[in-house]
């Protein structure tokens, strides 16, 4: 007991004092008590190999808590906690610390493992079971993983969502999910192995761009935004529509965005609509936790042609990883919940729709006023689940029968939403008309566990409700795109593909003139490693590609499907599928003055 009481003391002694003040308090409490439930499970079992004394109760504390030392700090000193991977560079990291740094690691180290050894006991085969199952459980777990693909893809879904980089979950956990997710990747490129590098495809960034017009692009992605009508299982009393709802629906509906994921793991989605690669991923993972260098996406390759990025979402900047990442994407600006005015109008814990891009607006007008062509893209975090607001500011407005709380909550959340598009989009009529204009939601609002309200409004197609990403009704959001104001017809596009639209628009239509385009396709591709879809001519309907179907449109489906998840894995292993000519033939500036 002595021992479990001091290895609960170190533990909060070596991890808690790094992540306060560099987190959420939510981060810090979740990551202390999984850090705190290892580190006891660690020291419960190195007692079973000791003989009772106080002294080897606090050598057993001191070595369970070891770990989470060295990933504190790890963090204090590069940002960045342990991986399990980092055993293998004790040496390398011992030759750039201070000789007497490292002495002096060594010498407690040495002690405490000396004590340890000098004070060894034969334990029961009792004590051992119990001592020794979970670690022994945990090891034949990552193990597995490291050897399959199909047990790394087990591991992974009993892995929580990774919100953070830094150890919303912990120190431990986070290393583990870090292995896994290396695994996987490590499985796909093997599986690759004798594939023909000419025959895989390459993200836009890839290819020598034809001259650009000096012309603005914003781009919004906004939190569960789905048309409140395609839950047609519910009556809504009244029915407002805001503008730019009414526009889209009086275009038919037709033009949406097929997203990566439902219900969550947003940065999946903003890494496609940003990079224009199919966020190919295992289990729950987020590209934006693997982005490890620069990668060519739409904000360097506009940057590389003189244009201004600049990048903003309104919560922490380690929240899904977004610094790191949208400085990987390359925007040469990015805002977060600190930089962010007008942060008393919040609808529960988010910045309110209003605020956020009011703020933008006020970013964009500067940008304006000074000359140079420029992409701004705003994250709007309002309306994201349980879907809370300020009631006061934004009231009921919208009745649903039958009324179901969770329903009736997010559709007047999404009404708002829209109404605060709706006023940045007139707003952006007046002050910059000749734009590109791009807004889409980032998935379909989880509304459930069992899913229900798409059930019963028709949404679900194959059954797969266990698993929605493979549901297209359930995988569309609305997308809007409007070059000088003037609507876009897209049909249904992957949300991939929406960084080579842009592109193609700014060059007059030269780009895809020179190279098949997703946009231009008959059938378009949405990679999925169970479900792959498969949109056809026009992008009017959603096929997936369900695990029995062996036809040869969905074995062409896998393929691509296989043929992008090297590419993705490629490229965050720091290998862009790209001969170096092509990156070399795109001009460091190259915006053309056409309108």
């Amino acid at each position: 007991m002595l021992a479990l009481l001091l290895a609960l003391a170190a533990a909060a002694a070596v991890a808690l004092p790094p992540m306060i003040g560099s987190m959420p308090a939510r981060a810090v409490v979740a990551g202390f008590v999984l850090d705190a439930c290892v580190t006891l499970v660690l020291c419960a079992a190195l007692v079973t190999l000791q003989r009772p004394s106080r002294g080897a109760a606090c050598v057993c504390a001191a070595l369970a808590a070891a770990p989470l030392a060295a990933s504190s700090a790890k963090l204090v000193a590069l940002g960045d906690t342990a991986a399990l991977g980092d055993a293998r560079l004790v040496v390398d990291a011992a030759r750039t610390l201070p000789a007497w740094g490292v002495a002096a690691v060594a010498l407690a180290l040495g002690g405490l493992v000396l004590a340890f050894a000098t004070n060894l006991r034969r334990p029961t085969p009792r004590e051992a079971a119990g001592g020794f199952a979970l670690p022994a459980l945990a090891l034949l777990a990552l193990g597995a993983a490291a050897e399959s693909p199909r047990a790394a893809d087990g591991v992974a879904r009993l892995l929580p969502l990774p919100e953070f980089r830094l150890p919303v979950y912990g120190h431990w956990l986070q290393a583990t999910t870090r292995f896994v997710e290396e695994a996987q990747r490590a499985h796909v490129l093997a599986a690759a192995e004798g594939l023909d590098t000419a025959d895989l495809p390459r993200p836009v960034g890839v290819h020598a761009l034809p001259p650009l017009a000096a012309r603005n692009v914003h781009v919004v992605v906004a939190e569960s935004l789905l048309d409140p009508a395609w839950l047609a299982g519910y009556a809504r009393d009244p029915d407002p529509a805001p503008p730019v709802l009414d526009a889209w629906r009086a275009r038919g509906g037709r033009d949406r965005a097929l997203v990566p994921v439902f219900g969550n793991r947003s940065s999946n989605t903003e890494f496609e609509v940003l990079c224009g690669l199919p966020a190919v991923t295992h289990g729950s993972g987020l590209v934006f936790n693997a982005i490890a260098g620069p990668l060519p996406c739409l904000p360097r390759l506009l940057a590389e042609r003189g244009f201004h990025t600049e990048g903003r979402v309104p919560s922490h900047p380690a929240f899904f990883s977004a610094q790191t990442a949208y400085g990987h994407a390359g925007f040469a600006r990015a805002e977060f919940d600190r930089d962010f005015t007008g942060g008393t109008d919040v609808d529960g814990l988010w910045l309110s729709a209003e605020a956020t891009l009011a703020h933008a607006r006020g970013r964009i007008a500067a940008r304006l006023a000074q000359g140079r062509p420029f992409l701004d893209y705003t994250f709007v975090n309002a309306g994201h689940y349980p879907f809370a607001r300020d009631r006061a500011t934004r009231p009921d407005v919208v009745a649903v029968s039958p009324h179901v709380p969770i329903v009736h909550d997010w559709v007047n959340a999404a009404h708002w939403s829209f109404v605060a598009i709706a006023d940045h989009l007139a707003w952006l009529a007046t002050h910059d008309p000749d734009a590109i204009v791009v807004v889409l939601g980032d998935h379909a609002p989880p509304l459930g566990a069992d899913h229900a309200p798409y059930r019963t409004s028709g949404r679900v197609q194959n059954g797969l409700v266990a698993g929605p990403t493979g549901e297209p009704g359930m995988m569309q959001t609305p997308l809007v795109v409007l070059d000088a104001g003037v609507p876009v017809a897209t049909g249904v596009l992957p949300a991939w593909a929406i960084p080579e639209l842009v592109l193609d628009r700014l060059s007059g239509g030269r780009l895809c003139a020179e190279r098949a385009c997703v946009h231009r396709a008959e059938t378009r591709l949405r990679p999925h490693r169970t479900t792959p879809m498969i949109v056809s001519e026009r992008g009017e309907t959603v096929r997936a590609c369900l695990p029995s179907d062996a036809d040869a449109a969905c074995v062409q489906a896998r393929r691509e499907t296989l043929a992008w998840d090297v590419v993705l894995a490629r490229l965050l292993a720091g290998a862009p599928d790209a001969p170096r000519e092509d990156r070399e033939a795109a001009p460091a500036q190259h915006v053309s003055s056409a309108k």
